[in-house]
C-alpha cells in the first residue's frame, strides 16, 4: 500500500511539535513504520476550519490531497477541528486507524456525546499537555512511570507550562516558563529537530533530561528579559484598553506573530483578560484570548470562546476565527 501515515500537529508551540515527534518516534522505532511513509502536517484551528470547509481537501507538499481518501492512518495531536462533526467523519472513515491526542477541554467534552471519547483511539486528558498524553499513549499506557516520577523530566516541565499545571507538578512557574521559551528559541518550533532528539529525551535518564532542561532555562532566561521589556512597550504604545469579556476587564492588541498570555504580563494587575487579533490568509480575524494571570482559575477562556464563537482551547488561553463583520461589532462595542 502506497498510502501514508498523516500526523497533524499544532505547529505554534512546543507542545504540538514535541507530541508529533513522540508519535513519529513510536511509529518508527516501535511499530517499524518506514519514515518515508510518515507525513507531518503543521496546522492550527483556523487552517483546519478551512480544510473542513473545503471538504477535507488541502495542499500537502505542493499537491492537493483529501484527508478522508489519501492516507492509511490519521493521527492528530494537540489540535482538532473546532466542529466535532469533522472529527466524527474522520473516525467513521478510519475507525481504529484514527488516533487523537489532545488536552483541550471544550472539544474533549464534545467528544463525550455519543461516546466518541471511548470510540476514538488516543489519550485526551486536560490535566496534562498533549506531549505527556502522547508519551502515555505510546510508552506509559498504565501511567506507571508518571505515577512513580519516572516520566522524562523535560517533558514534565514543558507539559506543566503548556497545560498550566506547574503547581500540580511541583515545578516553579518561572522555571517552566523559561525552559519553554528556551526550547522555542533553541528548536525554533521545528518538528524535525524535535524528532531528531526525542528518542534521547524519552529514554534518557533523569540527569540527562535535567541537564537539557537547565540548558533551555539558560537560553530562555535571556529571551524572557528581552521579551518582557519589548512587550511592555508594545502594550503601552498599541494596546486598546477598556474592553470587556463576560464582564471582566480586558485589553486588545493587534499582533501579526504568535502570542501567549505573557505579552500582557505588565498589565495583569489592571486587566483580567488580554485579547490578541490578527488577520488570517482567508481574510477572517483570528483572536486569542488569555487570562493575564496564570493563577486565575475563575474563568475558562476555551469554554467561553467555544460557546460564543465556536472556538476552543485551554482554561487560560484559547482561540477562535471570526468574520470581519463580527469582529467590527466587537471593536464597536468594546466587548468580546
Amino acid at each position: 500500500m502506497n498510502k501514508k501515515y498523516l500526523i497533524i500537529y499544532h505547529f505554534e508551540d512546543n507542545d504540538g511539535c514535541c507530541s508529533a515527534a513522540i508519535m513519529k518516534c513510536y511509529l518508527v522505532n516501535e511499530l517499524k513504520i518506514n519514515e518515508n511513509k510518515i507525513v507531518l502536517f503543521g496546522a492550527n484551528y483556523a487552517i483546519l476550519s478551512e480544510i473542513y470547509k473545503n471538504d477535507f481537501n488541502f495542499i500537502l507538499n505542493d499537491k492537493e490531497v483529501n484527508m478522508l481518501e489519501d492516507f492509511e492512518c490519521i493521527i492528530m495531536t494537540d489540535v482538532s477541528f473546532n466542529d466535532f462533526s469533522a472529527m466524527k467523519e474522520i473516525y467513521e472513515m478510519y475507525g481504529s486507524n484514527f488516533t487523537w491526542i489532545d488536552h483541550h477541554a471544550p472539544i474533549i467534552n464534545e467528544s463525550m456525546k455519543d461516546n466518541y471519547d471511548i470510540k476514538i483511539n488516543g489519550v485526551r486528558d486536560t490535566s496534562r499537555s498533549a506531549l505527556l498524553n502522547a508519551y502515555k499513549y505510546c510508552y506509559d499506557p498504565l501511567d506507571i512511570k508518571y505515577i512513580n516520577g519516572e516520566a522524562p523530566y523535560l517533558l514534565r516541565v514543558l507539559s506543566a507550562w503548556d497545560s498550566f499545571t506547574f503547581e500540580n507538578e511541583g515545578i516553579d512557574f518561572e522555571y517552566a516558563r523559561k525552559v519553554n521559551m528556551g526550547f522555542t528559541k533553541w528548536y525554533n518550533l521545528n518538528v524535525d529537530i524535535w524528532y531528531n532528539n526525542i528518542y534521547n529525551f524519552i529514554f534518557g535518564n533523569a540527569e540527562f533530561n535535567k541537564s537539557y532542561a537547565d540548558e533551555g532555562y539558560n537560553i530562555g532566561e535571556k529571551e524572557a528579559n528581552v521579551y518582557d521589556e519589548r512587550n511592555e512597550k508594545i502594550i503601552k504604545n498599541f494596546g486598546m484598553p477598556d474592553f470587556s469579556v463576560d464582564g471582566r476587564s480586558a485589553i486588545l492588541l493587534f499582533m501579526s506573530e504568535g502570542t501567549s498570555s505573557l505579552i500582557f504580563k505588565s498589565v495583569k494587575d489592571k486587566y483580567k483578560n488580554g485579547i490578541c487579533a490578527k488577520t488570517s490568509p482567508s481574510g477572517n480575524i483570528v483572536i486569542s484570548l488569555y487570562n493575564t494571570d496564570r493563577n486565575d482559575h475563575s474563568f475558562h477562556c476555551g469554554t467561553y470562546l467555544h460557546d460564543k464563537y465556536g472556538g476552543g482551547g485551554h482554561e487560560g488561553a484559547a482561540g477562535a476565527t471570526l468574520s470581519i463583520e463580527t469582529f467590527n461589532k466587537i471593536l464597536s462595542n468594546k466587548e468580546l
